[in-house]
């Protein structure tokens, strides 16, 4: 199941992705450390989060940002133990399904361009390729970020 979350849960959302990219990354160097107060105001300013649940348990996390007549999929990430069960591909077609219904064209997303089995499984879901750029606040100065985008 996926439901949009309420404001008193964004502490969870926000520990919960936490989790996750320390648990894919072994740090959050890599990974995405955003301040609660960022999230609460993206909240308010109407950035949408989900989260995908089996049964009672949060099991991945999905925050969608509207730019003009799209979408970009800021986050989109499942707990370690709940990958390669279909939570992901129901949160991806989950997002497609949900920006179209909000009169969107497409929706975007970026990653590590090192990651070939996301870029794979991206494009297997209908993304392609658009562009890639040097991501300018990593510890590593080669990392580039790769933008994907599909149309809905």
């Amino acid at each position: 199941m996926i439901r949009k979350i309420f404001e008193n849960e964004l502490e969870k959302w926000q520990k919960i992705l936490q989790t996750i990219y320390i648990d894919a990354y072994g740090t959050q160097e890599r990974g995405r450390s955003i301040a609660y107060d960022v999230l609460l105001d993206e909240y308010k300013n109407g950035h949408m989060f989900f989260v995908s649940q089996e049964d009672d348990k949060i099991v991945g996390v999905l925050r969608l940002m509207r730019r003009d007549n799209y979408y970009i999929i800021k986050d989109i990430a499942i707990l370690l133990e709940y990958q390669r069960k279909g939570y992901g591909e129901e949160l991806i077609e989950f997002a497609k399904r949900e920006t179209k219904e909000l009169g969107a064209s497409k929706v975007s997303l970026g990653f590590f361009d090192d990651n070939i089995s996301l870029r794979n499984w991206y494009e297997k879901h209908g993304f392609n390729s658009v562009t890639t750029f040097p991501f300018n606040n990593s510890p590593d100065p080669k990392q580039i970020i790769r933008v994907m985008e599909c149309m809905v």
